[in-house]
């Protein structure tokens, strides 16, 4: 009887030196996810300085499931707020000019069969306000290491507004100088 004790304790004994030390494993897994995640979140945060400092604006395209991600800076220069903000390249493609949308989704769809090439687009996009604001879009396709590698494309965005209208400005002054 002495000797079942024996070894019931020892079972008892192994078992709780394994619960301790996968106890100690998974503090130390969920300390490391919990720096993983403040390192992402400051990441995130410095980006989004850096975004606005710059004044651009940047989206994200999971084109598999076509949900789109704008930054906060880009939907400032929009005039958007959060609940109006694009979440489907749909949603986007309504506040593109209508003359713009195919041409634009024209260069995306090739860009799309040859992403070695950087994507580079100039397209009107409608602010909050009515004004139709001139925009550089630059991006590049990315792949995420998931398992079912799924295709996200980047691009940030600029307003190019007053470029356009001094060319504007420029294309009238030379019209005229020729006529006059």
């Amino acid at each position: 009887m002495n000797w079942i004790l024996l070894v019931s304790l020892g079972i008892n004994g192994a078992l709780l030196l394994w619960v301790w030390s996968s106890q100690r494993k998974l503090n130390r897994l969920n300390d490391e996810l919990d720096q993983r995640r403040d390192l992402h979140a400051e990441s995130k945060i410095r980006m989004n300085i850096a975004l606005e400092g710059a004044e651009l604006g940047l989206w994200e395209w999971h084109i598999d499931n076509d949900t789109l991600v704008v930054s906060p800076s880009g939907a400032e220069m929009l005039g958007l707020k959060h609940e109006e903000i694009p979440k489907t390249t749909f949603d986007w493609e309504q506040r593109i000019h209508p003359h713009d949308i195919k041409t634009r989704r024209d260069r995306l769809q090739a860009y799309l069969k040859r992403p070695s090439e950087r994507y580079e687009f100039e397209y009107r996009v409608n602010h909050t306000q009515g004004d139709w604001l001139w925009v550089l879009e630059r991006g590049r396709i990315l792949y995420k290491d998931a398992p079912d590698n799924e295709k996200v494309m980047v691009a940030t965005f600029f307003d190019i507004s007053s470029r356009k209208e001094m060319e504007l400005e420029l294309t009238q002054l030379a019209t005229t100088k020729r006529e006059g």
